[in-house]
């Protein structure tokens, strides 16, 4: 079976509901030459609700168009001669994307990526 990755991000963004979905948005992944580590790697960050992440991947066109433009913008963020572990915010599309990994050989590994929920409202001072 010969898949394009833009038919692999298409099969992601079909929505087949919980882990039908992971596990046959993985398999295409696969299929289109997207590597297991990194397929599984946008499904840890992904298929988590409590990441936010859902309507920047909409937005962006799928979950893998997502994870590059949010690797992308780590790249250019994060100090690659300083080996270790880092947490940046990057601007991905018009949201603040918190990134958390590692440096490893002057390579920027992503660990997990989310959209931190806005803050509870303040209620109103009585006077």
């Amino acid at each position: 079976m010969e898949l394009t990755k833009a038919q692999a991000e298409l099969a992601l963004s079909v929505s087949a509901g919980g882990n039908a979905r992971g596990m046959v948005g993985r398999f295409f992944m696969r299929e289109a030459g997207i590597s297991l580590a990194l397929t599984n790697k946008i499904h840890h960050i992904f298929s988590q609700s409590r990441h936010n992440l859902g309507g920047l991947a909409r937005s962006l066109g799928g979950e893998v168009k997502a994870f590059r433009a949010i690797e992308s913008a780590t790249v250019k963020s994060v100090d690659v001669s300083k080996a270790g572990r880092f947490e940046t915010i990057v601007k991905v599309g018009s949201e603040q994307v918190t990134v958390r990994g590692n440096v490893i050989d002057g390579q920027v590994k992503i660990g997990t990526a989310f959209i931190k929920p806005p803050p509870p409202p303040t209620p109103p001072i009585k006077l």
